[in-house]
């Protein structure tokens, strides 16, 4: 019963010593302490939730998208895509071919991904790849260097692999 009491006395001894510090829910300035440190301690979790990382298991960089609650891939070519929990659906987007319709050219993806928080780039010599995860959902970009030879408009091919999903498109 003794050591009860002494660790209740402790907890109210914490809590009368920083409830100066800590007011109705707001943190008052004190000792050089960031009045805003919860919140900004709330958002770098939250942000970094979001971000793109190797994982040595899979030997690929990855990352989920609680928000959306799917897991992304990474790859120099394009990415994939699958469901965080139950992981039993992918589909695989990867860049074939690009050009002028009438003059297309194969995607050689000779650059290595990059990576920095959320944002993954492969800065190939004529496209680039950017992708970019958020709560928003997962975005990619393609950066064509120089207007293709030909006539018609700029198109992009895919080769798009999908388990255990039916497509329309």
């Amino acid at each position: 019963m003794k050591s009860f009491r002494a660790v209740v006395g402790v907890v109210c001894f914490l809590i009368w010593s920083f409830g100066s510090i800590f007011c109705a829910g707001e943190i008052k300035q004190k000792d050089g302490i960031d009045g805003n440190w919860y919140e900004k301690v709330t958002k770098n979790i939250k942000d970094s939730e979001y971000e793109i990382r190797w994982q040595e298991k899979e030997n690929e960089y990855q990352s989920p998208n609680r928000a959306q609650n799917l897991r992304f891939s990474y790859y120099s070519d394009g990415f994939k895509v699958k469901n965080r929990d139950e992981e039993k659906w992918s589909v695989l987007f990867k860049l074939t071919n690009y050009g002028k319709e009438d003059k297309v050219k194969k995607y050689n993806s000779n650059a290595k991904l990059e990576v920095e928080k959320n944002k993954g780039y492969v800065r190939g010599k004529e496209v680039e790849i950017e992708f970019e995860n958020s709560e928003k959902g997962m975005r990619e970009n393609f950066v064509v260097k120089e207007m293709p030879k030909g006539s018609g408009d700029l198109v992009l091919f895919f080769k798009v692999k999908a388990s255990k999903v039916k497509m329309d498109v």
